[in-house]
């Protein structure tokens, strides 16, 4: 592979990351918690990545998962943020997946700690 096409490969990546907003149609309700979720089949097709990446964040608790009535992984719709934001880091900065939780929960520590300074300094 050539890094050109490495290149556009991470960036095909992130565009298609970046759009994925979980339709109605696709999202169902979990029973348990009366809460929307995607089954991890779907969420890697709308997302372009392999369904064993998304396995791989689930097994290293990058994002809620659980088990649906299936059967089969889903993800809650809101961790499909979280989600995006992982395989951005994943495929671009190279993030490790063992990695990934610890560093989303410090890029959503400072996003709540940027949310307080802005608050602070306009109220």
């Amino acid at each position: 592979m050539s890094k050109a096409s490495g290149t556009q490969n991470v960036n095909d990546h992130r565009e298609r990351a970046v759009a994925v907003v979980p339709s109605r149609a696709l999202a169902k309700v979990d029973p348990r918690a009366g809460e929307a979720h995607v089954s991890l089949s779907m969420l890697a097709q709308e997302m372009a990545v392999p369904p064993r990446l998304l396995e791989r964040f689930a097994s290293f608790a990058v994002a809620d998962c659980f088990c649906g009535p299936d059967g089969f992984l889903c993800f809650p719709v809101s961790v499909v943020p979280r989600l995006v934001r992982a395989v951005r880091l994943y495929y671009e900065l190279r993030v490790g997946a063992s990695s990934l939780g610890l560093v989303l929960d410090l890029l959503d520590r400072i996003d709540a700690l940027e949310a307080d300074v802005h608050r602070l300094r306009s109220g």
